[in-house]
C-alpha cells in the first residue's frame, strides 16, 4: 500500500470532501478534510483484485454462501487475539452506528438509561437520543495522560434503570488501549448493575507497539453478556458484529431475551434482522 500518494477525491462524490463546504463551511479548495474516519489512499491490491474479479464477471445478484467470509474472520480473530470465535456467532451489519442503534432498539426500551463512557464517539450520543432512551455519562478520568474509569463514582451515578453499556475498546477519541485488569473490572460493574456490555472494538488492529488489544470475551469469558463488534479489516467503513446474543438471549428472564421477543412481537425490526436474530433466540 502506498500511503504518500495524494489522491485527489474532489468531485467523485465523496462525503469526506464533497460535503465538506455544505456542512461545515470549509471549501475544499482550501479546506483540509480531518472531520470524517475516511482515509485517502487505495486499498491493498489482494481486495482490489477481489473486487475486480467480481466486476468482470458482471452478475451482481443477491450474495449467498459467505462461509469463506465468516471463516476469514475466525481466522483472524484466533490468530491476532486468541479469541475462538464460531462461525454461526456472525451478525453482519451495514457500519458500526448501524449495529450500535440496532442493539439499542432491541435490547432496550424508551427511557432506559445507556451508560457512555465520555468523551467518546459522538455517534453512539446521537443513536440513543434518537432512539428515546437516556445518556448516563460516566466521566473518563485522565491519569498520567491517559484515560482511566473510575467505578467508585460509576457505582454512585447508577439509579437503577440503566439497561446498557457502551464501551469503545479501544478508545475513540482518547486512544486508551484497555488493560485486561480495567476490562474485567468493567465486566464486574456491568454484573453488579445488571447491564448488557456492548464492546466496539473496530480500531483494534491498530495499537503501536508494546500494546496489545484484549477482546472483551477473552478478558472475561464469564461475562455471558456482551455483544462485540469488530471489523473484519482496518477499514471503518465495514463492521462486523461478533455477537454473544445467542449466550445473551438464552439466559432465562434475562431483559435481553424480554427485550428482543418484545422487538418481535411488535414487527419493530426489518424482517431479514428479525429472522436472525429469531435464529439466536433458539
Amino acid at each position: 500500500m502506498d500511503f504518500d500518494e495524494v489522491i485527489d477525491r474532489r468531485g467523485t462524490h465523496c462525503m469526506k470532501w464533497d460535503m465538506m463546504e455544505r456542512i461545515y463551511g470549509v471549501p475544499s479548495d482550501s479546506g483540509i478534510a480531518m472531520w470524517v474516519a475516511d482515509m485517502d489512499f487505495r486499498p491493498p491490491d489482494i481486495a482490489r483484485r477481489a473486487l475486480q474479479k467480481l466486476i468482470d464477471h458482471g452478475i451482481y445478484g443477491y450474495f449467498g454462501d459467505d462461509r469463506d467470509y465468516r471463516s476469514a474472520i475466525c481466522r483472524w480473530m484466533d490468530s491476532r487475539h486468541g479469541w475462538r470465535v464460531e462461525p454461526d456467532w456472525i451478525f453482519t451489519a451495514h457500519g458500526l452506528v448501524n449495529g450500535t442503534a440496532l442493539c439499542i432498539d432491541c435490547f432496550t426500551s424508551p427511557g432506559d438509561g445507556i451508560v457512555l463512557f465520555t468523551p467518546v464517539y459522538h455517534a453512539f450520543a446521537r443513536v440513543i437520543n434518537a432512539a428515546g432512551r437516556r445518556i448516563v455519562e460516566c466521566p473518563l478520568q485522565i491519569r498520567n495522560n491517559r484515560y482511566e474509569m473510575n467505578f467508585a463514582e460509576y457505582d454512585r451515578l447508577m439509579k437503577g434503570d440503566e439497561k446498557m453499556a457502551i464501551l469503545c475498546s479501544p478508545h475513540n477519541p482518547g486512544g486508551t488501549v484497555w488493560t485486561r485488569e480495567e476490562l474485567q473490572r468493567l465486566a464486574k460493574f456491568c454484573t453488579r448493575h445488571d447491564l448488557l456490555l456492548v464492546s466496539d472494538e473496530i480500531h483494534h488492529d491498530l495499537v503501536l507497539p508494546g500494546r496489545a488489544h484484549t477482546p472483551m470475551p477473552i478478558a472475561d469469558p464469564s461475562n455471558r453478556r456482551p455483544l462485540d463488534f469488530e471489523p473484519p479489516d482496518n477499514d471503518d467503513r465495514h463492521h462486523e458484529v461478533i455477537q454473544y446474543c445467542r449466550r445473551a438471549l438464552r439466559q432465562r428472564n434475562s431483559s435481553g431475551r424480554r427485550a428482543a421477543k418484545s422487538v418481535f412481537e411488535k414487527n419493530r425490526s426489518p424482517g431479514h434482522i428479525a429472522e436472525q436474530f429469531r435464529h439466536f433466540l433458539g
